[in-house]
C-alpha cells in the first residue's frame, strides 16, 4: 500500500458489460479529466476499467494511468468495487468514483463535487449527485419505514444527511470509509450493492453529502417490460437478502409490498407479474 495518500485523488471504477469503449458513455469524459489537473479540488488520477463481458471488449489502446481487468465470469459491480478499493489503496488515492457504462457526466461534475466537499466540514463517506432517468429523479433517496425508496425532491435545500441511499453510479465513495464497512456480502453481486453500501454508512453514523450535479443514467429496472425472468429473479433475490438485513418494520411489510407490486404489474405488465409469482414459489437453497 502506498504510504503517502492523496486525499483528493480519485480512482474511477468503470464497470462495463458487453460494450466496446466507443459505446461506453463516460469514457471520453474520463480521458479528458485525466489530462486536466485541478489543484485544491477532487482530481481524477487513475481509471480502472472492469470488463464483465464474456469476451474482452473494452481494453484501451493505451494503459497510461489506466488498469484493465477482464472478468468473463461477470461478477457484477461488487467484484469491481472491491478490486477498485484495493487498487486505490495501492495507489494512495482517497476517493473512488463509481461508474456504469451507461452513465453520462455533466461538464461541471467534478467542480460541483469539489465545492460540496469543501463546504461539508467533516469528510463524508460519500458524495451523491442527482441522478435522472428519462427526466425522472431517481437518486438520492430516503428509505421509507416499509423498506421502499422515495427519491428526494430537487431544490429541497438538503445538502447532507445520515440516512440517505442512492444509485452507486456517479457517486464518490471515501476509500477509508469503504474499507471500514467490510466486504460486500457474496449474496449481493449486482443489484442492491449500492443500497447495502449506503446502509452500512448510515449504521456507522457516517454522513452522505448531496451535490448539485445532474447525471443522466439509464435504468432498465424502471422499464419492467424489458426485464426478463432471469434478471427479475436476480433483482428479487438481492432485494430479499437486503430487506432481511434491515430492522423489523421493512421485514414485516415486505410480503405486502410484493403483493401490491404484483397487482400493479398485472395492470401494465402481466408477464412481469407472473414472473414475480414464479419467484415466490421457486425452490430455495437450504442454508443450514
Amino acid at each position: 500500500m502506498n504510504s503517502s495518500i492523496n486525499l483528493n485523488g480519485v480512482l474511477a471504477v468503470l464497470v462495463v458489460y458487453e460494450r466496446s469503449l466507443e459505446e461506453v458513455k463516460p469514457w471520453n469524459q474520463l480521458c479528458a479529466l485525466l489530462k486536466s489537473s485541478k489543484a485544491g479540488g477532487l482530481s481524477l488520477c487513475h481509471v480502472l476499467i472492469y470488463d464483465n463481458s464474456e469476451q474482452p471488449r473494452a481494453k484501451p489502446s493505451s494503459l497510461e494511468n489506466c488498469n484493465y481487468i477482464h472478468n468473463p465470469k461477470n461478477e457484477g459491480t461488487a467484484s469491481a468495487y472491491a478490486y477498485g478499493m484495493h487498487l486505490a489503496q495501492h495507489l494512495g488515492l482517497g476517493w473512488l468514483l463509481l461508474l456504469d457504462h451507461d452513465t453520462t457526466l455533466p461538464e461541471d461534475f467534478f467542480s460541483l463535487a469539489s465545492e460540496a466537499l469543501n463546504q461539508a466540514g467533516i469528510r463524508p463517506a460519500a458524495l451523491l449527485p442527482w441522478v435522472v432517468h428519462a427526466d425522472r429523479a431517481v437518486s438520492p433517496a430516503h428509505m421509507t419505514w416499509s423498506g421502499g425508496f422515495k427519491p428526494l425532491l430537487r431544490h429541497s435545500g438538503l445538502k447532507s444527511a445520515k440516512c440517505l441511499t442512492g444509485i452507486s453510479s456517479a457517486s464518490f465513495v471515501d476509500v477509508r470509509s469503504f474499507q471500514e464497512i467490510g466486504p460486500i456480502p457474496k449474496q449481493l453481486w449486482l443489484d442492491y450493492v449500492d443500497h447495502w453500501i449506503f446502509s452500512r454508512f448510515n449504521l456507522m453514523d457516517k454522513s452522505i453529502v448531496v451535490f448539485d450535479a445532474v447525471v443522466n443514467h439509464e435504468l432498465s429496472i424502471y422499464e419492467p417490460a424489458t426485464v426478463n425472468r432471469v434478471r427479475l429473479f436476480n433483482i428479487m433475490d438481492a432485494e430479499n437478502f437486503f430487506i432481511a438485513s434491515l430492522p423489523w418494520s421493512p421485514r414485516f411489510f415486505y410480503p405486502l409490498r410484493i403483493f401490491f407490486r404484483i397487482v400493479r404489474q398485472m395492470l401494465s405488465n402481466p408477464a412481469g407479474a407472473w414472473n414475480i409469482v414464479a419467484w415466490i414459489f421457486k425452490p430455495r437453497k437450504n442454508c443450514s
